[in-house]
């Protein structure tokens, strides 16, 4: 199974230029599926309420990929940006649902962070799995209060799955957790991290700082964190796992790195 993972920093209508926006979210498809041909899954996040509908068109016209998100608000300030592409030749969509994280923190609170979990079926094996996308509160420089928010949101992502994916059913968890497990300060909730599934990567940078200020290499190395993750049941076992910094013209697309994992 081959799955990847992008933060796309697709701010609200209310900071950039649609057009301009439109123009990005649609070489972040062309860039992906050109690095990791033949994607079973693909997760975003912060595809705010404005976006989700062109990327979705221009998934299934050129790529032929469909996609469930979080439809629940129309309100860009209270939508939680998460979407699931996934391939329509593979696999049969049985069920998805989205669920709101009870915990939050200062402006994470209007975004609504959550889960969005898709229940999916091999069209030939027929073989049961569930994806799950999710983006857990911004870290804040791992401020104590935020860290136990994380883990109150960590404990809540357990829970979702241990009552809604059957104990030997697959499945697959990649998302913006904000948390960089090579940093003390993590320690508590790597734990937490672990209890749900392998870690397939750790070491790797996916975050790399503001891609809106103008930083020298220097304090962009100083500001890289390893906050996007891919996990899986464990006993997972890993054939592949990269991560690439994606530019267009030169200009990263976004301030994280595309992560993807081959799985099986």
């Amino acid at each position: 199974m081959r799955v990847a993972f992008l933060n796309a920093f697709l701010r609200s209508p209310v900071f950039l230029f649609p057009d301009q926006q439109e123009l990005r979210l649609k070489y972040i498809l062309k860039s992906t599926f050109t690095r990791c041909p033949d994607l079973d899954f693909f997760g975003l996040c912060e595809v705010w309420r404005g976006f989700d509908a062109p990327l979705r068109t221009e998934a299934w016209q050129k790529y032929k990929y469909l996609a469930i998100t979080d439809t629940r608000s129309r309100n860009v300030f209270q939508n939680s940006g998460l979407m699931l592409l996934y391939n329509d030749r593979k696999y049969v969509l049985k069920s998805y649902k989205f669920y709101v994280f009870k915990d939050a923190y200062l402006l994470d609170s209007l975004a609504q962070k959550g889960v969005l979990m898709g229940h999916f079926q091999n069209r030939t094996t027929k073989q049961n799995v569930y994806i799950l996308v999710t983006h857990l509160n911004d870290c804040l420089n791992g401020s104590t209060s935020v860290r136990k928010i994380q883990y109150k949101q960590l404990i809540q992502l357990k829970e979702i799955i241990l009552k809604n994916v059957p104990f030997t059913a697959p499945y697959i968890i990649m998302g913006d957790f904000n948390i960089d497990l090579r940093t003390n300060i993590y320690v508590p909730l790597s734990y937490a991290l672990e209890s749900i599934g392998d870690i397939h990567n750790h070491h790797v940078p996916t975050y790399m700082g503001n891609i809106g200020c103008v930083c020298s290499r220097k304090s962009v190395k100083k500001s890289a964190r390893v906050y996007d993750h891919i996990f899986g049941r464990p006993g997972t076992l890993v054939n592949r796992y990269s991560v690439y910094n994606q530019h267009y013209q030169g200009v990263p697309i976004s301030d994280h790195c595309l992560i993807s994992a081959e799985l099986y």
